[in-house]
């Protein structure tokens, strides 16, 4: 269920995946989900991006320095969670 899902990792969220959840503070946000969900995909629906998993490494590594959690946990709990949001999940059912 999750073939088709992009995993891109970069330094910082952009202006506008920011704004889409409602920050402006780069360094909130260590990871995203775009796309749409598997409970709302359609076998009619063409022309779609793939759905993308982005990690965002410069709040990740911030995160580890200020928490000491190793990177590898960091990492799996934001892939987890934000695989859960290509299942359905919201941020309240997690």
């Amino acid at each position: 269920h999750c073939s088709n899902v992009v995993l891109t990792v970069t330094d910082f969220a952009t202006q506008e995946q920011l704004a889409a959840v409602g920050l402006v503070d780069r360094w909130q946000l260590s990871g995203l989900y775009e796309g749409r969900p598997l409970p709302e995909q359609s076998q009619w629906q063409s022309g779609e991006m793939p759905p993308r998993v982005w990690l965002f490494r410069m709040p990740l590594l911030a995160e580890m320095r200020a928490t000491r959690v190793p990177l590898d946990e960091l990492v799996r709990h934001v892939v987890v969670h934000e695989i859960g949001h290509h299942f359905g999940f919201s941020d309240e059912d997690m």
